[in-house]
């Protein structure tokens, strides 16, 4: 089946729903591109996140890549 943007990111078609967390570093490339200055604050805050209370450590990705070209993540998740 091919997606379309439109097809995975319409709220009718979510069959799960999760947060995840990135590391530190990785925010502060991302938040340094024109246009998502103001996200800066919201780091800050994750530990805050009741979502990220118990810590962010297993809704952590792997990350590559950079906010040049772009990231890929991984995350295993159980189920």
């Amino acid at each position: 089946m091919n997606s379309t943007v439109d097809d995975i990111t319409s709220a009718g078609n979510a069959v799960a729903t999760s947060q995840l967390a990135f590391p530190e570093e990785t925010c502060n490339e991302a938040y340094a591109v024109a246009g998502y200055e103001q996200s800066v604050s919201d780091l800050s805050q994750v530990g805050a996140r009741r979502v990220f209370s118990d810590g962010a450590g297993i809704q952590m990705p792997t990350v590559t890549g950079n906010a040049e070209s772009g990231y890929t993540i991984a995350l295993t998740i159980g189920i």
